[in-house]
């Protein structure tokens, strides 16, 4: 309908065509309606709708795309004012370009249309007006991020004096019929299942019930189901809701009963085999209610998942458990230095000789921090000069020294004299810094500031 004003007679000559879409009305396709489309098709071909291009009048794009093709239309405003067709463009997709987003295949429709039509639209007498029912190409020349194939294209449209104008898609028949041609259109996917019918075995993969899905029950379980095992004591003699079933097995709710001496393969073939992966408590449920079912079966997939070894060793842990922050004892003399934490930090840059320096921090009361220059050499010996010469001499005896597991801090005379001199000495856990956090924060901003 999008042409039907140039066609004259355009009822009459559509009218059995029109026809056959009517409610109610069986589809025939006969000599009056091919008669009639062989008709419209040569009237969209020949004047007045088609006009011959004249390069003395601007150019017109109509350019629409699909997920299978685009299209488009070369058009000139005729003596009535209306645009008339001078051109047809149809293209399928192909390859990488079914997977371009909207705007791309928006924009690959303006591209092979100028391409195809290059002669008319390099030199026109007044720009060329795009047509297209997506809006953002209007937008095109504003700063934005482009990709390598956008930006290859807007180099190529750079070439032609272009206008683009929105148009709303219901006034867009023509190119949009063009972008969704038929023969253009990828086929429909064949839905088929994967195995035959005839290669189904009964309790591997063959489906006791229509309705579900593959049955997921080893054969081995399956026949035990179906054989005398002794009486279940959690079984309620009289459950109405336990019915037996024509294959042998007992049912509840189309959900195969199965007996004690088989639950635990049962729960093996959901769990340890090789088509499952071991899945969690959750997963392992939501398989099996589909199936199966005996009293307490919930506690029986709990019990046998927390205990697969497989799973414990080679399982990744999604939600680790973080232990509890501990804060170090507070001394029980409430004075500056009773409770101290000491580090040392060296490969410093070498000044006045030395080039390491030990941190000593009130752990307790006052955060205060001493900085003591020396050298990366220092012993456990010079370590008790330097501790005697600025913190015993001011503060007295500490009641703990917090410390890494340095050799000038754990060596046998730093132990030694802490015992004779009734000093606490506490080692922080082999590559665990953050019991010695006090002076490890200190450390960063005095290298900082350095």
């Amino acid at each position: 309908n999008f042409y039907r004003k140039f066609i004259a007679g355009y009822s009459a000559i559509s009218a059995p065509l029109h026809h056959l879409s009517k409610k109610d009305v069986p589809w025939q396709w006969g000599t009056d309606q091919q008669k009639a489309f062989s008709k419209l098709k040569s009237a969209l071909g020949s004047s007045p709708v088609l006009n011959i291009p004249d390069l003395n009048k601007p150019f017109a794009l109509f350019t629409d795309a699909s997920q299978s093709a685009t299209g488009a239309v070369l058009a000139q405003k005729g003596e009535d004012d209306e645009w008339h067709p001078c051109s047809y463009l149809s293209e399928s997709l192909k390859g990488a370009e079914k997977n371009y987003p909207i705007y791309d295949l928006e924009f690959l429709a303006v591209i092979r249309a100028l391409k195809a039509f290059r002669h008319y639209l390099i030199s026109p007498v007044a720009p060329t007006i795009v047509f297209t029912d997506h809006k953002n190409l209007e937008y095109y020349k504003e700063p934005q991020k482009f990709s390598q194939r956008q930006t290859r294209w807007f180099s190529y449209v750079q070439g032609f004096p272009l206008k683009f104008s929105y148009t709303p898609g219901r006034l867009m028949t023509a190119p949009d019929a063009l972008s969704r041609r038929s023969d253009h259109s990828p086929p429909e996917p064949i839905v088929a299942t994967l195995l035959p019918p005839s290669a189904w075995l009964e309790g591997g993969v063959k489906p006791t019930v229509p309705t579900r899905g593959v049955y997921a029950l080893s054969a081995e379980v399956y026949e035990r189901a179906k054989s005398k095992m002794p009486k279940d004591s959690t079984l309620s003699t009289d459950n109405p809701e336990i019915v037996p079933h024509p294959d042998g097995t007992k049912r509840r709710k189309d959900r195969v009963y199965i007996p004690p001496g088989a639950r635990k393969e049962c729960l093996l073939s959901y769990h340890n085999h090789p088509s499952t992966g071991h899945p969690g408590i959750k997963a392992m449920t939501r398989k099996m209610v589909k199936d199966v079912w005996w009293p307490g079966m919930w506690k029986y997939i709990h019990d046998y998942v927390k205990g697969c070894a497989v799973c414990q060793s080679a399982k990744v842990i999604t939600h680790p458990v973080t232990p509890p922050i501990v804060p170090n004892d507070v001394p029980r003399n409430p004075f500056p230095f009773q409770q101290i934490s000491v580090d040392l930090i060296t490969d410093l840059p070498v000044s006045n000789t030395f080039d390491t320096v030990l941190t000593i921090v009130d752990q307790g009361l006052t955060k205060v921090a001493m900085f003591i220059p020396c050298r990366k050499d220092v012993d456990s010996l010079g370590i008790a000069r330097l501790f005697h010469k600025h913190v015993y001499a001011r503060f007295g005896l500490p009641e703990a020294v917090i410390s890494d597991r340095g050799p000038q801090f754990a060596s046998a005379f730093t132990r030694e004299l802490y015992k004779s001199l009734g000093v606490q000495s506490k080692l922080s856990t082999a590559y665990h810094p953050q019991t010695n956090g006090e002076s490890e924060r200190v450390n960063q901003e005095l290298e900082t500031y350095l």
